[in-house]
């Protein structure tokens, strides 16, 4: 929200200092002149398609706030559905709840393109793994408290989505490796190092 609040009014800024000038140059015993009016044109569209923008991608990128498991599943197959290599930090798996998401993971399994990180052996895991899923089971020891899922891992549209409860909502939050934040080399690095530590 800061930066949505940051960027609107950069923009409405701007917007106000152009149309100003426009303004200042103006007879006001005259009516608008053909540059003026172009003029007024050139600050008001590109300032008002920047705002759009910026509140767009604002909708896009703000965390998604989930009340039922259902629509955290519905959530998840999107989210896999669409990326290509993806990378999964799970708890249980629980949201593989259907023959539509068990069908969709398995076909990312025998394309080569799924990894989950989870706890312990599960049957679906299993099942997952036997298809060419690559499957790091890190023991009881300790439970990773954080869930995540990397999209299109290793290339420059990659995406990290992480989920945490809050209330009785569940919250899923989506971070672009092209933005730099912080969040998307940690979940990386987490990977990377539990796919090396179980070699």
């Amino acid at each position: 929200m800061p930066k949505l609040i940051i960027g609107v009014v950069a923009t409405i800024i701007t917007l106000t200092s152009g149309l100003r000038l426009v303004f200042s140059l103006k007879d006001p015993d005259q009516p608008f002149s053909m540059v003026q009016i172009l003029l007024l044109m050139m600050f008001t569209i590109p300032g008002l398609i920047a705002m759009y923008f910026e509140i767009e991608d604002y909708r896009k990128s703000r965390p998604k706030r989930y009340s039922s498991d259902r629509d955290v599943r519905d959530h998840m197959y999107r989210l896999i559905d669409r990326g290509g290599s993806v990378s999964v930090l799970t708890r249980d798996l629980s949201w593989v709840d259907d023959s539509k998401m068990s069908d969709m993971l398995r076909h990312k399994a025998q394309r080569d393109e799924l990894t989950l990180v989870m706890p312990r052996p599960i049957p679906v895991s299993e099942e997952l793994k036997a298809a060419g899923a690559r499957v790091i089971y890190y023991g009881d020891h300790y439970t990773i408290k954080s869930r995540f899922t990397i999209c299109n891992l290793d290339r420059v549209d990659s995406t990290v989505s992480i989920g945490w409860s809050s209330g009785e909502k569940h919250v899923i939050e989506k971070y672009e490796q092209q933005g730099g934040h912080p969040a998307f080399a940690l979940a990386q690095d987490l990977v990377g190092v539990l796919r090396l530590a179980r070699k």
